[in-house]
Protein backbone atom coordinates (compact mmCIF):
# COMPACT_ATOMS: atom_id res chain seq x y z
CA UNK A 1 0.00 0.00 0.00
CA UNK A 2 1.35 3.70 -1.14
CA UNK A 3 1.89 5.71 2.08
CA UNK A 4 -1.14 7.05 1.62
CA UNK A 5 -4.05 4.49 0.60
CA UNK A 6 -5.06 2.83 -2.58
CA UNK A 7 -8.30 2.31 -4.49
CA UNK A 8 -9.44 -1.26 -5.51
CA UNK A 9 -12.31 -2.06 -7.68
CA UNK A 10 -13.58 -5.53 -5.51
CA UNK A 11 -16.78 -7.22 -6.73
CA UNK A 12 -19.48 -3.90 -7.22
CA UNK A 13 -17.75 -2.09 -4.64
CA UNK A 14 -14.93 0.32 -4.77
CA UNK A 15 -12.83 -0.10 -1.69
CA UNK A 16 -10.55 2.72 -0.35
CA UNK A 17 -8.00 1.43 1.78
CA UNK A 18 -5.62 3.57 4.37
CA UNK A 19 -2.70 3.51 6.87
CA UNK A 20 -4.75 4.00 10.55
CA UNK A 21 -2.46 6.71 12.28
CA UNK A 22 -3.77 6.24 15.27
CA UNK A 23 -2.86 2.37 15.22
CA UNK A 24 -1.19 0.84 17.97
CA UNK A 25 0.37 -1.60 15.32
CA UNK A 26 3.06 -0.85 12.85
CA UNK A 27 0.79 -1.38 9.30
CA UNK A 28 -3.32 -1.61 10.28
CA UNK A 29 -5.18 -1.31 7.16
CA UNK A 30 -8.84 0.46 7.91
CA UNK A 31 -11.20 0.66 4.51
CA UNK A 32 -14.11 2.11 3.39
CA UNK A 33 -16.63 1.08 0.19
CA UNK A 34 -18.81 2.64 -1.91
CA UNK A 35 -20.86 1.57 -5.15
CA UNK A 36 -19.35 4.23 -7.51
CA UNK A 37 -15.46 5.35 -7.59
CA UNK A 38 -16.58 8.82 -9.97
CA UNK A 39 -19.56 9.30 -7.37
CA UNK A 40 -17.13 9.28 -4.22
CA UNK A 41 -14.25 10.77 -5.69
CA UNK A 42 -16.36 14.34 -7.20
CA UNK A 43 -17.90 14.34 -3.49
CA UNK A 44 -14.47 14.21 -2.18
CA UNK A 45 -12.58 16.58 -4.02
CA UNK A 46 -16.09 19.03 -4.51
CA UNK A 47 -15.14 19.31 -0.64
CA UNK A 48 -11.75 21.32 -1.18
CA UNK A 49 -13.66 24.01 -3.27
CA UNK A 50 -14.74 25.44 0.25
CA UNK A 51 -12.50 27.97 1.73
CA UNK A 52 -13.60 27.32 5.63
CA UNK A 53 -12.65 24.05 7.74
CA UNK A 54 -15.86 21.74 7.33
CA UNK A 55 -16.99 17.88 7.95
CA UNK A 56 -19.15 16.04 5.60
CA UNK A 57 -20.46 12.76 7.23
CA UNK A 58 -21.93 9.73 4.86
CA UNK A 59 -22.89 6.60 5.81
CA UNK A 60 -21.62 3.72 3.50
CA UNK A 61 -23.29 0.88 4.53
CA UNK A 62 -25.88 -0.11 7.42
CA UNK A 63 -22.87 0.28 10.07
CA UNK A 64 -20.17 2.75 8.60
CA UNK A 65 -20.10 6.00 8.85
CA UNK A 66 -17.01 8.03 6.72
CA UNK A 67 -16.19 11.53 8.33
CA UNK A 68 -14.38 13.50 5.90
CA UNK A 69 -12.59 16.36 7.65
CA UNK A 70 -11.09 19.59 5.77
CA UNK A 71 -8.68 21.36 7.37
CA UNK A 72 -6.87 24.34 6.01
CA UNK A 73 -3.32 24.53 6.96
CA UNK A 74 -0.62 27.07 6.07
CA UNK A 75 -3.23 27.99 3.20
CA UNK A 76 -3.71 24.91 1.71
CA UNK A 77 -6.56 22.57 2.30
CA UNK A 78 -6.35 18.79 3.54
CA UNK A 79 -8.44 16.40 4.09
CA UNK A 80 -8.81 13.26 6.83
CA UNK A 81 -11.15 10.35 6.48
CA UNK A 82 -12.36 9.27 9.70
CA UNK A 83 -14.44 5.43 9.07
CA UNK A 84 -16.24 4.55 12.25
CA UNK A 85 -18.23 0.61 11.93
CA UNK A 86 -20.82 0.58 14.60
CA UNK A 87 -21.26 -2.87 14.57
CA UNK A 88 -17.94 -3.67 15.85
CA UNK A 89 -17.27 -0.41 17.59
CA UNK A 90 -13.71 0.20 15.48
CA UNK A 91 -12.53 2.94 13.73
CA UNK A 92 -9.85 4.39 11.62
CA UNK A 93 -7.93 7.67 10.73
CA UNK A 94 -6.20 8.72 7.81
CA UNK A 95 -3.10 10.72 7.19
CA UNK A 96 -3.80 14.29 5.81
CA UNK A 97 -4.03 14.21 2.14
CA UNK A 98 -3.92 16.92 -0.44
CA UNK A 99 -6.47 17.18 -3.59
CA UNK A 100 -3.10 16.60 -5.33
CA UNK A 101 -2.45 12.94 -3.11
CA UNK A 102 -6.19 12.54 -3.73
CA UNK A 103 -6.38 12.91 -7.27
CA UNK A 104 -3.45 10.37 -7.77
CA UNK A 105 -5.07 7.88 -5.41
CA UNK A 106 -7.65 7.66 -7.60
CA UNK A 107 -5.66 8.02 -10.55
CA UNK A 108 -6.79 10.93 -11.48
CA UNK A 109 -4.52 13.68 -13.67
CA UNK A 110 -3.22 16.58 -11.19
Amino acid sequence: METFGKVLKIGKFIIVGFADVNSRTAHAVKSFNFPDKETIFNMIIAGFESINNHQIFVQTDQDTVVKFEYKKINGQMFLNSNQHNLSNKTDGTSTSLSKEQLMMLFGKQA
